[in-house]
């Protein structure tokens, strides 16, 4: 079984936070783990799979070691409809309290 696409929505609401720190970066990385308990080892097909999840997402994922490189760009990652209210907030958040213009 390849990610979940819980996994990838933790990493976008992680860097929607992110937005509204003074920095106020759009893009954040992260590490996804493949391995699992009882699965004996990582085959070209989970990792495909995972691929592929993340790019129907607007994520970019490639493999290193037993895991995805993931990296989150807000603009232009898709969002869920929960997810682009977190954005929305994040965004005026960091305009007016930092006086970020992204």
């Amino acid at each position: 079984m390849s990610i979940s696409m819980q996994q990838i929505d933790s990493c976008i609401e992680t860097t929607i936070n992110r937005l509204s720190s003074e920095a106020g970066t759009m893009v954040s990385n992260f590490y996804l783990d493949l391995r699992a308990p009882g699965r004996q080892r990582i085959t070209e097909k989970l990792v495909e799979q995972s691929i592929d999840l993340c790019r129907s997402r607007g994520v970019q994922a490639e493999r290193e070691g037993d895991g995805l490189l993931v990296r989150v760009d807000l603009r232009t990652c898709y969002l869920n409809p929960n997810q682009a209210e977190m954005f929305n907030v994040a965004i005026g958040y960091t305009r007016s309290v930092h006086g970020n213009h992204l």
